[in-house]
């Protein structure tokens, strides 16, 4: 069997609108029978009358149009804490970009000497 007549059928099954006459010839092909069988039989196995709960409708709706939406209209939830964190480094930068660093440290303006056996003793 073609696949033009295995689509042919398959669409036929689904319900679509198929031309009579190329239908005729499908499904005068060999295996077009048992084609059908095992489509019928595999959509009533997997068809148990189940249908989705009207919460999985509501956020299936929700999705669709979040997702039509332009990027810069979606409401994205917002990371707070990362936020808060890239904005203290920012700061943090900030105020310590202007400050000078100095070069060498500062000249000492007093110095303070200690003599052995005065002001401190050795021990051994």
């Amino acid at each position: 069997m073609h696949d033009e007549a295995l689509e042919l059928l398959s669409a036929f099954l689904d319900g679509e609108v198929v031309d009579s006459r190329a239908l005729a010839e499908a499904l005068s092909q060999p295996g077009a029978r048992e084609a059908l069988r095992d489509w019928t039989l595999l959509r009533a196995e997997l068809q148990d009358g189940a249908k989705p709960s009207p919460a999985f409708y509501a956020r299936m709706d929700v999705s669709l149009v979040r997702a039509a939406e332009p990027w810069w209209r979606r409401a994205v939830p917002i990371p707070w804490p990362a936020l808060a964190a890239a904005g203290g480094i920012v700061l943090a930068m900030v105020l310590f970009a202007g400050r000078e660093r100095p070069e060498a440290p500062p000249f000492p303006t007093r110095t303070f000497t200690f003599e052995e056996g005065v002001e401190w003793h050795a021990q051994s």
